[in-house]
């Protein structure tokens, strides 16, 4: 393992934290923009089932599939920063 130095365990503790943090400003911005758009629920999950509280790991499942792209990334490319 790589993690002997105290620098390297400091360094692989603050990408842990970036990471994280960019996972949960990713899933408000999501949120609001489902609250914007008025949605009650993505089509997210296997079968196109509904979810109302998205998160980034069904979200990125969702890109993930060849299907419609009407998911998580399309609602984030229309809201405004």
């Amino acid at each position: 393992m790589f993690l002997k130095d105290i620098g390297r365990i400091s360094g692989l503790l603050a990408v842990h934290f970036f990471v994280l943090l960019v996972q949960t400003l990713l899933e408000r911005e999501l949120r609001r923009a489902m609250i914007r758009e008025k949605l009650e629920s993505l089509p997210l999950y296997p079968e196109d089932r509904p979810c109302s509280r998205p998160t980034t790991i069904a979200s990125s499942r969702s890109s993930n599939r060849s299907s419609d792209m009407c998911s998580a990334s399309a609602m984030l490319s229309r809201s405004s920063w």
